[in-house]
Parts: structure tokens; C-alpha cells; sequence
């Protein structure tokens, strides 16, 4: 994975001009829309804590401003289904941004019917998703190509608000729901900052009026000052600090993983099953449907402890491991503490309803992720959070890592 990662790394000059591009169509518009891409990638992308407050989801193509953004983006998974690729170039108004491996873009022109020309996209990226994005486990092969998607997408997002910002424009980025300050917004009325599903705020803007661009400006009452942003600083911090995720936790932090595994394999051996589930707009709907139940954890949905639920569900001779989004999943461990379930749990918040000499016991762990509340990553100097989540693609590595970890245990 860090080997892709450096592979995006390498393209950031080719999609800071896409980016630069896409940014003077934004500025236009106010209007950016994700349709038509493998796993997650618009739920991950739309409405987010860290992302952007000027997403929109749905709306036919020729209702769409000619200067909105379309995000496009597939995996080599895709290409024995070439046709989703090649009606996405049929798209008549905006720019097209289109993340493919080249095996998709291959196996879409060689289907003449769908007409597939890669100049009908404003941009084509390769997303760094090749089959190489993949690894073999207990005999099942499991593609993890879908996180690099995420990537993909965020690292534009933050090239295009640096260039947004050198056009003297600041795009208004989400707050987490974790964040005491979202309180003081809404009462402030600046409701564009804030997610709140079912309330109705009225009309939300797209860019900031609060925010001045200047590299010398000293900010007045209620104003921030950034300055414009240099080609490349959003994408290569954001890379930067994925990297480091993933260096932490191939060294020091991968005793937790053991940690993990260690209650699993016993609770396997005793003839119970795992199951994993996680908090987060990615994950687990993210695991494709066939992975699920194959291999050494069964993926269940997020809806295991709610009375309403009549899916398969953990036991007290099972585990249960819940990745947290990265607020603590209280409600979840009262259920588990209620049922008797064996449960380890991942979050950076610290669990609410225990001390500390409660975090490791034979029916509970409770192990810290390092990745920041608000979890938006990247600072941009003088604006009030940090941007580009990282908990989408973070907590599929720790998925994919748990999993094949567990399932080499069992296997020696």
C-alpha cells in the first residue's frame, strides 16, 4: 500500500494542473457532484466531516451547471463491466475528472458500442488501482483497490482548494461532529459549517465570506486569513501523513494488531466466529458483499446492536471487533457489556463508559488509533480545522490488515 502511495506521489504534478483546471470551474459553479464510481467513493467523498461543504449527490447531467465537477472513479475490478466507464463519457456538461486503472480504460475502448474515448473526460488520472492492489489470504484473494479510490479523491480535493485559494477563494470544509465548536456555529447560525441530517438550515453556501486571503493581512473580528496555497502542499501533506500511519503501524503499533488476533485466534479455537463491523461512511459496506462471510471474520453491518436488527450477530462464545469513526462507540459497548459479548474496540476517543483499568480485560479491549478527532488531517495555516479525512481509507487498512493477520495465524 505504501508502494501506491508513492505512485500517487509521482502524478502530483499531472493532477495539480487537473486541479488547478477543475478549481476555476468551482469558482464558477459552487457546484460539485460525484455520480458513477466503484465501492463508497461518493459516500466517502459527500457530506463529510474534513470534506468539502460544497458536494452534491444526484440531478441528471443536462440539469447540471456547465461548470460543475463530476468525479468519476473506477478500479481494475471494474473492468469486466467496461460500460459504466463508457457512459460516464457521455456526460455533455462540466468537467469530468475520471480516477481508472488503465486495464478499465483498455477494456472500455475495446467495446466499440460504448463509444469510450478518454478525451471525453476533461481529466484522466490513473488511480494507482491496478491488480497489484490486492493480496492472497487463507486462498482467497481480496482486492484492496477501493482504498487507493479514496485517496485518489481526497488528494484532488485538496489541490483544487489550493487553487482555489490562489483565485482568492476558500471553500467551506465540514466539522466533525466530535467538535465542541460545531456547537458554537450553529448557534452563531453559520449552519453551512455544520452536518445535522433531518434539520433544515435553509439556503448553504459553498465558499466562505469569513475567510480573507492574504499572505500579510492581519484577520478583523470574526475573520480568518490564509494564504493562497502553493501547487502540491494539500496532496503531499495529506500522502505524507497517510504514510506515516501506515509506517506506524508496520512498526510500533502492529503489537496491537497482534493484540487483536491473539483473542481471536483463541476465541476460533474455541469454535466461536469473529465478527468486525465499523463506524464511518467506508466501512463495512465497503467490503464487497462475496468477501463477507469467506475467510476468518464475518462482516456485518452497523446495525448489530439495534433492537430492529435480524441479521446474524455475535454470541457470548464470539468476538466482536468495532473500528470507531473515531469517536468511541458507546452505544455499541453497552450492548456488548449488556449480552455478555466479548468485544475489542478501536477509536481515538477514549471509551466514555469505563476508567482505564477497564481498557484491557477478558471480555474488553480498547485500543487508540492515532488519527485526530476532528479527523480531517491536513492544517492549512490560519483556517479553524484541519481537512482530508483520513478514517475512509485508515480504517480499511486496519480491516484488511486484522484480516489476513488472523487468517495466517490459522493457516501455521
Amino acid at each position: 500500500m505504501r508502494e501506491s502511495l508513492a505512485g500517487l506521489r509521482t502524478q502530483l504534478p499531472e493532477l495539480e494542473v487537473f486541479a488547478a483546471e477543475a478549481a476555476s470551474h468551482l469558482a464558477k459553479s459552487e457546484v460539485l457532484i460525484h455520480i458513477r464510481s466503484s465501492g463508497n467513493f461518493s459516500s466517502e467523498m459527500n457530506g463529510r466531516a474534513g470534506g468539502l461543504g460544497v458536494n452534491t449527490k444526484g440531478g441528471s447531467d443536462e440539469s447540471m451547471h456547465p461548470d460543475a465537477i463530476f468525479f468519476l472513479a473506477y478500479t481494475a475490478d471494474d473492468r469486466s463491466n467496461p460500460g459504466r466507464v463508457g457512459n460516464a463519457g457521455r456526460i455533455k456538461n462540466g468537467y469530468t475528472v475520471l480516477f481508472a486503472a488503465p486495464e478499465v480504460l483498455r477494456a472500455a475502448s475495446r467495446k466499440s458500442k460504448y463509444k469510450f474515448k478518454e478525451d471525453s473526460f476533461s481529466a484522466v488520472i490513473d488511480n494507482q488501482t491496478g491488480k497489484r492492489v490486492s493480496f492472497e489470504s487463507g486462498g482467497v484473494t481480496y482486492s484492496t483497490a477501493s482504498l487507493l479510490n479514496i485517496v485518489n479523491g481526497w488528494v484532488f480535493t485538496g489541490e483544487m482548494t489550493a487553487a482555489l485559494t490562489r483565485l482568492g477563494r476558500m471553500p467551506i470544509f465540514y466539522l466533525s461532529f466530535a467538535l465542541d465548536q460545531r456547537n458554537d456555529y450553529i448557534r452563531a447560525g453559520k449552519y453551512s459549517r455544520v452536518l445535522s441530517p433531518g434539520l433544515k438550515y435553509g439556503p448553504m453556501k459553498s465558499f466562505h465570506d469569513d475567510v480573507m486571503i492574504s499572505n500579510s493581512e492581519v484577520p478583523g473580528e470574526g475573520m480568518m486569513v490564509i494564504p493562497p496555497l502553493e501547487p502540491g502542499f494539500m496532496g503531499g501533506r495529506y500522502l505524507d501523513i497517510l504514510d506515516g500511519y501506515l509506517a506506524a503501524y508496520a512498526d510500533t503499533s502492529f503489537s496491537d494488531i497482534q493484540r487483536i488476533v491473539d483473542r481471536a485466534v483463541r476465541v476460533k479455537a474455541a469454535g466461536g466466529t469473529v465478527f468486525f463491523a465499523s463506524i464511518g461512511h467506508t466501512f463495512p459496506s465497503e467490503v464487497p458483499s462475496k468477501e463477507r462471510s469467506r475467510g476468518a471474520m464475518h462482516v456485518i453491518s452497523q446495525g448489530w446492536n439495534r433492537d430492529d436488527y435480524t441479521g446474524p450477530g455475535p454470541g457470548t462464545e464470539d468476538l466482536m471487533i468495532v473500528l470507531g469513526m473515531p469517536t468511541f462507540p458507546a452505544a455499541r459497548a453497552a450492548f456488548a457489556a449488556e449480552n455478555d459479548i466479548e468485544l475489542v474496540m478501536l477509536s481515538t476517543e477514549k471509551p466514555t463508559d469505563r476508567g482505564p483499568e477497564s481498557y484491557d480485560t477478558n471480555r474488553f479491549l480498547w485500543l487508540e488509533t492515532p488519527w485526530p478527532m476532528e479527523d480531517g488531517a491536513v492544517e492549512i495555516p490560519g483556517y479553524d480545522i484541519k481537512v482530508l479525512p483520513v478514517t475512509g481509507f485508515m480504517n480499511g487498512v486496519l480491516y484488511y490488515t486484522i484480516k489476513a493477520e488472523l487468517e495466517q495465524r490459522l493457516a501455521n
